[in-house]
Order: structure tokens, then sequence, then C-alpha cells
């Protein structure tokens, strides 16, 4: 399983041409409206597209957490870019969102083990140093650690990371949450998700970010759920065994993928194909559309041609998946669930998955 967030997002963001209004959250020019729920909803602002800021303001109801993208790391691992938008921070003060700030170890759009290896051991104290100043100036709750595609190898230079930037937020009065691959059982050797040493990391961090999404993707498997209930049900319950539940979010896809099955045929490869929430519609609408329902994995799924002649299969996610997902995070008492990507969704994802935490 490999998870190419950084990749699908700017696909995905591309796609959106409307957002609908979603929880009906307050503005900064009026008092907040109260939270949806008790649990954490955690959003990932990623891109710069002003739907993802309308998104924030939508949504703001039900939103308890937002992390914002924007910066990352050089091949020498000075960290570089800007923030995607400076009116975040206010609009999240005003209307009771606490806000973090993420870091990845991607380069050229994909995730780097030798960026990450480099970040982790030989510019260890740099990066840590770097991480808790951009928190801190940048007027932050928090720091969330997106290293993805580790080195097995690295695991204990992982953990040991974790430990010295977790101290240092700490001595600050900051939370570190982490995005984590998902995974039913502990494989060191793992080549995606052996650096991730649960038990270890889950001690020092304040979140862990449970990955369960990318559970299938066109370019790392045939087609399949993108996140199905029996397997993120799996991820969920191994972790509430090695973590406390109550440092558990549940992670919930926003988009879809779609495989050709033609050109897999002809060429031995599916092309790489994203689509946000707010578009599945159009696999829908297509005259030659056949949906398709999983019951054990929960999940959507419809086969089409497309004009070219060209026969797909793409799964996605609807109302009753994401809300049988969302009913997860109370069935294990976890903390709460996350959301990638921010812009991406409509009203009826969040009615399903508010409804789910309910």
């Amino acid at each position: 399983m490999k998870q190419l967030r950084s990749v699908g997002l700017s696909m995905g963001v591309a796609l959106l041409a409307t957002l609908s209004l979603a929880c009906g959250g307050g503005n900064s020019d009026k008092a907040p409206a109260p939270k949806a729920t008790s649990k954490i909803v955690y959003g990932y602002f990623a891109g710069r597209s002003p739907l993802v800021l309308q998104s924030v303001k939508s949504n703001s109801s039900c939103l308890s957490d937002v992390a914002e993208g924007g910066m990352s790391l050089d091949a020498d691992c000075n960290l570089i870019g800007s923030l995607f938008n400076s009116e975040l921070l206010p609009f999240n003060k005003t209307n009771n969102i606490r806000s973090y700030t993420y870091v990845d170890n991607a380069l050229g759009g994909d995730f780097n083990a030798d960026l990450g290896h480099s970040a982790l051991v030989t510019h260890k104290d740099k990066v840590i140093d770097s991480f808790v100043a951009l928190t801190k100036d940048g007027g932050f709750q928090g720091f969330n650690l997106d290293f993805e595609g580790l080195y097995p190898a690295d695991r204990a230079a992982y953990s040991q990371f974790v430990h010295e930037l977790a101290v240092k937020l700490h001595a600050s009065g900051l939370k570190l949450a982490l995005s984590v691959p998902a995974m039913s059982e502990d494989d060191p050797t793992d080549d995606w998700a052996g650096a991730f040493d649960y038990a270890a990391i889950g001690i020092d961090a304040d979140l862990l970010q449970l990955m369960t999404y990318d559970e299938n993707g066109p370019t790392w498997s045939d087609p399949g759920p993108i996140a199905g209930a029996d397997w993120v049900e799996e991820c969920a319950a191994y972790a509430a065994t090695v973590v406390s539940p109550s440092k558990l979010l549940l992670g919930l896809p926003a988009y879809g993928y779609d495989w050709d099955l033609t050109a897999y045929a002809q060429d031995g490869a599916y092309p790489f194909s994203y689509v946000p929430w707010t578009t599945f519609c159009e696999w829908l609408a297509n005259p030659t559309a056949v949906n398709h329902w999983d019951a054990t994995t929960l999940s959507p799924s419809v086969t089409y041609e497309s004009k070219d002649g060209h026969k797909h299969e793409a799964w996605f996610e609807n109302p009753e998946s994401i809300q049988a997902k969302a009913a997860l995070v109370k069935k294990y008492n976890l903390a709460g669930l996350s959301v990638w990507s921010l812009g991406q969704e409509d009203a009826r994802y969040w009615k399903a998955a508010i409804a789910g935490l309910q």
C-alpha cells in the first residue's frame, strides 16, 4: 500500500469546480457556532485553491482542528516555502478551531526516503529546531509531522526524532500530531509502514492520525476500495491495542480513484486518476455507468465506458460509507477523525461524518 497524498491533492484540486456550503459555520464577523460534536474533527488545509479556505469557513461548526501546509524541506533539510493562506489563523482563532501546521518529506511530489533519513539523522537537530520555531513563531497550537515512505531501517531514528521533537514542543506548550500509515499488525520489515513503531511514538505524541485511506490505488494495486470499512476497522482495532485510543484519529478520504482497465490490458499499467468527492457525479452520470455496492467493505464503485471506448472501474465514497467508518470512532472510543482533505467535500460528506460520530 502506498499513500500518494501530495501528488493526489494537486491533481484533485485542479478538478474541483464548485463547493457546496456544509455545516454552516460562523465567520469572523459573527459569534462562532457551537461545535457539532465533542470529538476531534481534524481537517487538512492542503493547496492554495480558494475552495479550501471556503470549506473551513463553511464547516467551522464541524471542525475542531485544522492543519495547514505550505512549508517543506529542501535537499539539505532547510525549511522552505510559505503557508497556504494568511486568513486561516485569524479565522480559526475567532471560531475556536485549533491550528496546526504540517511538513512532509516529499520531493518532486512524492515521499522521499532519502530526504526522510537526512532529516531524521543527518540534520536532526536543525530540523527539529526549525519545526518548533515554525510552530511557535507562526502562532500555531501544534505541529503535524507527515513523514511517509521512510526506510524501515530508520524505525529507531524516527522514534527518537519524535521523542525529541515532542519534548521541545511540549516545553513551549505546543502539541505534536503524527500522520502514520494504517496497519493491522506491526511488521518492522514492511517497506511502507516498518519505520513506525506505534507503541513507542504513541507515548510521546499527542495525536496519531491514522491514514486509513489509500487501501487501494491505480499506481499500486488493482481496483478496490479506497478505505474499505472492514480494513479500516482492522487498523483502528489494532492501533487501539498499542496506543491510548484517546490519542487516535481515524482518517477519512474525500476522494476516489479511477482504474482504466483497457489501458492496463494494453500497457500493463493503470493511468493515475484521482477524483474528489464533489465530482463523483460525473462518473455516475455517464450513460454507460453501472453502480455497485460491496457489502463486505461497505464501499461503492462504478463501472463505465469512457468516450474513447475504454472500460473503467472507479471506487469512491458515499454518505453511507463515510458514516459507517466514522461510527468506528465511537465503537473504539477514539479521539476523533481526520479528513484528507478540505475543499474536496460538500454538505453531504459532513452530514454523514458527523452523523457517524453521534
